[in-house]
């Protein structure tokens, strides 16, 4: 799949090969249950390994669990050529959790730049909700924000953009 995929295409053939879909996904146990333009899901069992010093779910594993669904819920909507970045997210935490399932629900909230997230424990209770600003990026701005993680990020070119990866695959298919 070229990197000019549409966005949403890559991150679904991507979630086929990994449930979590990224690394850190893969560390802190994430499983993308939905994947939709402007729309996702994704959980996690937690357990001490995710625990803040007083025995909670660490906030920062909750931010991380919805940061990533909104991000995937925007990404979903990017079209070829298209990248995506975040611009701001806030969340409010508003009941600790211990040891158990979380889902976070990412939806499109505004033409695809307004994003929300309800975080929900293993009884259903919502227990956290962000609100992010994400932006489409084209162009030169877009570079190495194009294509799903394959391992290794790209090393972006100072002078001309273009990507280590490409520059590799274009001195290869010359030889």
């Amino acid at each position: 799949m070229g990197t000019d995929a549409p966005m949403l295409e890559q991150l679904r053939q991507a979630h086929t090969r990994s449930p979590a879909l990224m690394p850190l996904g893969e560390t802190l146990g994430f499983r993308v249950e939905r994947l939709e333009a402007g729309w996702a899901v994704v959980a996690m069992e937690t357990s001490d390994q995710h625990a803040n010093v007083l025995g909670a779910t660490h906030g920062g594993v909750i931010f991380a669990l919805a940061d990533t669904a909104i991000r995937l819920a925007h990404l979903g909507l990017l079209a070829e050529g298209q990248g995506g970045t975040t611009v701001e997210v806030k969340i409010n935490f508003l009941r600790p959790v211990w040891r158990t399932k979380l889902r976070a629900e990412a939806k499109t909230v505004y033409s695809g730049s307004l994003l929300e997230c309800s975080v929900y424990d293993g009884e259903q209770r919502l227990i956290a909700r962000a609100v992010a600003t994400l932006m489409r990026l084209t162009e030169a701005a877009g570079q190495g924000r194009r294509t799903v993680y394959r391992g290794e990020p790209p090393v972006l070119s100072k002078l001309d953009g273009t990507t280590e990866s490409r520059r590799e695959r274009e001195r290869l298919s010359r030889s």
